[in-house]
Formats: C-alpha cells, structure tokens, sequence
C-alpha cells in the first residue's frame, strides 16, 4: 500500500509485476514442500514468504487489478481442487479422518474414548492413528456424511474467501496458494475461521450472533480470538458472554469426564495430564507427507491480518486519527521523505496506530495518577 502517486506501469511491466508474485507465492510452496517440511522452520517460512508476496503486490497496487485478482483465486482454488483430486502435495494432517471418525462418539464418549484408525491415502498406507478428541464438540457436526471431509474443509475455505471478495488484499493472503494447499489437505481450521468471517465481517445483528456462538463450540483458537475481539473493543460484556457460552458448551462433556475434557480442551491433550489418565493423543505412526511445528497454526493469523488489516487501515481515516496522522508524517519529513497525510503506505499506518496506541496509554496513566 503506497501513499505516492505515479503514473499506471505500462502493459508488461505489469505483466512483470504480476509474473513475480505469483512465481514467488507457488515457488515458496514447492519448496516447502520438496524441501523445508521437516525443518524446524517448516511452519513459518510459507507463511512468511506469502506476506512477503501479498506486500509486493499491495505495494505494486495489483490489489486493486480485477484481472489479476480473478486470477489469484482461479489459480489458488484450482491448485488446490488438483491437490484434493491427485494427492500432489496432500496428506499433510490426519484430521480429513479423524475429525468424521470422532462424529460417532457425539453422546456422551466424545472426549471418554479414542479413536483407533487405520487408513490409506492416495495409495499410501496403511497409517494407524490412536487419539482422544482435543476441540470442541460442535466440530464433529460440520461435514457431510460420507463425503471426504477435504470437501468440506476446501468449501469452507471457498465460503471465507466469497466473504472476503470484495478486499484486494485480502485475497492476496487468504486466497493464495499455501492457504489453498492447507485447505485441500482438510485441516479442520477452516471450519471455524468461515463461521468467524459470517459473524464478525458478514452476518448482521443477530445472524452474525448465531454464527459467533456457532464458533465457540468449534476450536479453541475461535474461543480466544472472540475474546480478544471483544476486550480489544473494551466490549467487557460481550468478552464474559463469550467465556460463558464456551464453558456452557462443555458443561455435558464435563459431568461425564472432566478430566478427559480439562486434558483434551484446555490442555491439548499434552503430557501435563494427571499420569493416570496415560497419554491422551498418539501420532500417526506413519504418514506420507511427515509435519513437524504445526502448519496450520499459522493459518489464524494469516487471516487476521488478512480480514482485520484493510478494515483498521481504512480506520485510519476517520477524524481522531488526523493528529497521529500529521505526527507520522512531520517525523518522516524531519527524515527527508514527504509522505502526505492522507497515505496508506503500511509503515506508515503502523506508525500512525502506534501513535495513537501510545497516546491512549498515556490518556489512561494520566487518568489513574494525575498531576498535582
């Protein structure tokens, strides 16, 4: 995003532009892929190099290019469709298998029982898969019975992105490749992030409430991200309601076995369980693409940035802002850059909200221990 005025780049210098986003955000996934996805690093660099790719084009202002926007997504939803049809690049996570398998334990054993799986996949196998359920109960009711749960994965990615056609930049993050590939593997984050779009950037008054509490039966990154929602906008009321109907959620599984839920919910299943309880998840003992640092952990606040960001740049532009805004841009005038008040250029922007970040810490302190 730039705040400078030029003259519109001719036919194939944007043609260029375009050629180096796009090589850059499809090569960053081969070499993911065929190199880096058991290195330490496997989780971050894709996403790093994608936001890497989105600034170029947001700098470049092929976010505001229709044409190459039609062709992000066309490309992303078809990359992605072949990965789900061929297997090139899939089998990244299990939960395409566990996340049905579980749908038969609903009432009451849904966190009582394991799973025990053995499966194929795109004639790799078998994969053995013994596991405790480790979300929350309404993930097991989103998806169509007897159809491969990628489908529904990649559907919810679908529905998310038709949310989000109508920002540029937005699609440049969530509609690309890597968030494509993840989708078509079926990680069931995308269940949860499509309701969160419905509730907080579609849905109106009490539809876009429905969907809200739809997701907090549905992972636990939704639960933390409405919460932090609501407490960013000092929406007190909202944040507790929200704490409520989670737990509220989880009350039935709770009677039944609340330590298997504590475990499972809170505690991810991990190894500061009671010892007693044993080992409430085991990995696939085997698997055709192995994944170390949890790739799909990365996929929230690639869509944070990719839902909220233009909504808070545009935020900028209303009347409080105006005096952060020409203290950013004296400061960078004092470094010999003229940048007009009105830019969007993302460092920039950052440095306003930091502005105005630092002057609502400062209006509070002075509230709490005023002079004199």
């Amino acid at each position: 995003m730039s705040g400078y005025t030029s003259a519109v780049p001719r036919v194939p210098v944007r043609v260029g532009q375009a050629a180096v986003v796009l090589l850059l955000s499809l090569g960053s996934v081969y070499l993911e892929m065929a190199v880096l996805l058991s290195r330490p690093l496997a989780a971050f660099l894709p996403a790093a190099v994608l936001l890497v790719a989105a600034a170029l084009a947001v700098r470049w202002k092929l976010h505001r290019e229709p044409a190459f926007l039609s062709a992000w997504v066309a490309l992303s939803v078809g990359f992605a469709v072949y990965s789900v049809l061929t297997g090139f690049y899939n089998g990244l996570t299990d939960e395409p298998y566990a996340t049905p398998a579980f749908a038969a334990q609903w009432w009451p054993n849904l966190y009582t029982n394991p799973v025990h799986l053995t499966y194929r996949q795109y004639g790799t196998g078998p994969i053995y898969l013994s596991a405790y359920y480790v979300y929350l109960p309404f993930l097991t009711l989103v998806q169509v019975p007897g159809l491969d749960y990628r489908w529904v994965s990649l559907a919810a990615w679908g529905l998310s992105l038709y949310l989000l056609r109508k920002n540029g930049s937005a699609l440049l993050v969530w509609g690309s490749f890597w968030v494509g590939l993840l989708a078509a593997s079926g990680f069931n984050d995308f269940v949860p992030i499509a309701f969160l779009t419905l509730a907080f950037l579609s849905l109106p008054g009490w539809k876009g409430k429905v969907a809200e509490v739809v997701s907090l039966g549905l992972k636990q990154f939704a639960n933390v991200f409405v919460v932090a929602y609501h407490l960013y906008h000092r929406r007190w009321r909202a944040a507790a309601i929200a704490t409520g109907v989670s737990v509220a959620i989880l009350v039935p599984f709770l009677l039944v076995d609340p330590l298997r839920v504590w475990c499972g919910v809170v505690l991810a299943g991990q190894a500061n369980c009671p010892s007693f309880l044993g080992s409430l998840e085991t990995p696939a003992l085997s698997s055709s693409q192995p994944v170390y640092g949890h790739l799909n952990y990365f996929l929230w606040p690639l869509w944070v940035l990719a839902a909220f960001l233009p909504r808070w740049a545009a935020g900028t532009r209303r009347p409080e802002y105006l005096p952060a805004r020409r203290e950013v841009a004296a400061r960078f005038a004092r470094r010999g850059r003229t940048v007009p008040e009105d830019s969007d250029d993302l460092r920039f922007l950052f440095a306003v909200g930091w502005v105005r970040l630092r002057g609502g810490f400062r209006r509070n302190r002075g509230r709490q221990d005023p002079a004199g």
